[in-house]
C-alpha cells in the first residue's frame, strides 16, 4: 500500500527477479492502491476503445500506458482499478465474454 509507481524498480518488491511492472502493478492493487497494470487483456481492450473512438492516447510503453488510464479514470469519473478489472470482463471467453460467464459469481460477490 505504501510504494508508488515512480522508482519501482528500487522498492523491495520490485527488486525480486522476475517480477516486473505488471506483476508489481498488480500487488499493489491487491494491497489496495488505486491503479492499473499493463497487462496485455488490458492493453489490447484499452487500445482498441481508444482507436475506435479515434483518440489518440500513449499506450506503448508500460509507465505511459498506466498514466494513460490515470487519464482516462479522470475524464470518465471511473477509478483506475475499476477501468482495469473492467476490461477483464469484456474479454471473450469462448464463445461468450467473461462478464456472461461469470455473471451468477459476480451478483454473488
Amino acid at each position: 500500500r505504501n510504494t508508488s509507481l515512480e522508482g519501482w524498480k528500487q522498492d523491495p518488491i520490485g527488486k525480486i527477479g522476475g517480477v516486473g511492472l505488471t506483476t508489481y502493478q498488480y500487488l499493489r492493487m491487491m494491497g489496495g492502491v488505486d491503479t492499473a497494470m499493463p497487462d496485455n487483456i488490458v492493453k489490447r481492450v484499452i487500445e482498441e476503445i481508444l482507436d475506435k473512438a479515434e483518440v489518440k492516447m500513449p499506450t506503448n510503453k508500460d509507465l505511459e500506458f498506466i498514466k494513460t488510464i490515470d487519464q482516462i479514470a479522470t475524464i470518465s469519473g471511473y477509478r483506475p482499478i475499476e477501468i482495469c478489472w473492467m476490461t477483464w470482463l469484456v474479454q471473450s471467453e469462448g464463445d461468450k465474454i467473461r462478464m456472461e460467464k461469470y455473471r451468477d459469481t459476480l451478483d454473488r460477490i
